[in-house]
């Protein structure tokens, strides 16, 4: 089921909320419920009233494989602060 509310939230059976903000919130309303929002550049994780950044939880995957055997300086990842610094974090497969 479909509705849009007076505020504007559109809700799919009401598991998936979907605010004028961009804010994309599921299970509930609440305002710590983690949530997902785009911007121009990013996917952001975010609480459910945009607040402030929320943890989020799962697997990352390169785009390449680090192979197996003797660390060498060309298996690393690189991650970004929140200025937008990247940082080459060395690897090595388990």
């Amino acid at each position: 089921m479909f509705s849009v509310s007076a505020d504007g939230v559109s809700r799919f059976n009401n598991k998936v909320f979907i605010k004028p903000t961009g804010l994309i919130q599921f299970t509930n309303e609440s305002t710590t419920t983690p949530a997902i929002k785009g911007t121009s550049t990013t996917v952001q994780a975010r609480t459910g009233d945009d607040s402030q950044y929320t943890y989020l939880q799962g697997k990352l995957q390169t785009d390449q494989a680090a192979s197996a055997g003797t660390f060498t300086p060309d298996k690393y990842i690189i991650l970004y602060d929140s200025t937008g610094t990247a940082y080459k974090v060395p690897v090595q497969a388990l």
